[in-house]
């Protein structure tokens, strides 16, 4: 019997921000000084505008290899209040 093994490709997806892009941030930031320094974001919260999420995972095979996550949250003014680093 012939049997059918999974092929698993290498798959790199979303925004990777080394430590020199991720110390660029800053609380008091504004939107327009993230976005010109380190891109876009991969997500703007659908319910909150005021989050942005910098995602990226990379996996090869059927392994994880690197998976990572960045939430900033803005205040009324578009001035950056919080950063957290998954």
């Amino acid at each position: 019997m012939l049997q059918c093994i999974p092929q698993y490709s290498d798959i790199k997806q979303g925004n990777y921000l080394n430590e020199y892009d991720i110390e660029k941030i800053r609380i008091g930031m504004t939107k327009l000084e993230i976005s010109s320094n380190i891109g876009t974001p991969t997500l703007e919260g659908f319910l909150n505008p005021k989050i942005w999420y910098y995602i990226f995972y990379y996996r090869s095979g059927n392994k994880m290899v690197e998976h990572q996550i960045l939430t900033l949250k803005f205040d009324a003014h578009d001035v950056l209040v919080t950063i957290n680093r998954r």
